[in-house]
């Protein structure tokens, strides 16, 4: 089934959503994303993305070009909590085309809501609908487009 000018809705414009849009927009769909937030942004803290997350990120197209804050570990070191003495130090192969990386979440969120901006990919808010018709609204919104 070819996704080319397909109508595709996605609810939520967390990291999920956002890579969803980006995945479908890339395949030539028109994507619109229904965010109850006005805005889409993060708060939160640190991550760490795996060489795995890092392929799924460059096939998206938000890595490298996107994401500029990021840091490169070598390892992870565990402490124990008491005695902050060392458990385990955890060595990371950093593979220069998918390495580990550990950013902000918010830079991640900025970087996939930039990328799906690129490629077309709309933003809806319904901060205004009470809950009985926010489902209502989002259907009749993406047939209607």
């Amino acid at each position: 089934m070819s996704l080319l000018d397909k109508n595709i809705g996605i609810i939520g414009g967390g990291i999920g959503g956002l890579a969803s849009a980006i995945f479908f927009a890339k395949f030539g769909s028109r994507v619109t994303i229904f965010e109850k937030a006005s805005e889409i942004s993060e708060v939160g803290a640190g991550i760490q993305i795996s060489a795995n997350g890092i392929n799924i990120l460059s096939k998206l197209g938000v890595y490298p070009d996107y994401l500029e804050e990021v840091c490169f570990p070598d390892s992870i070191l565990f402490k124990d909590y008491k005695a902050g003495k060392p458990i385990i130090e955890i060595k990371h192969n950093q593979d220069i085309d998918f390495p580990y990386v550990q950013l902000h979440r918010a830079d991640l969120v900025d970087a996939l809501v930039s990328r799906a901006k690129d490629l077309g990919v709309k933003t809806v808010s319904y901060t205004h609908l009470r809950a009985h018709e926010t489902l209502r609204y989002l259907v009749c919104r993406l047939l209607l487009e």
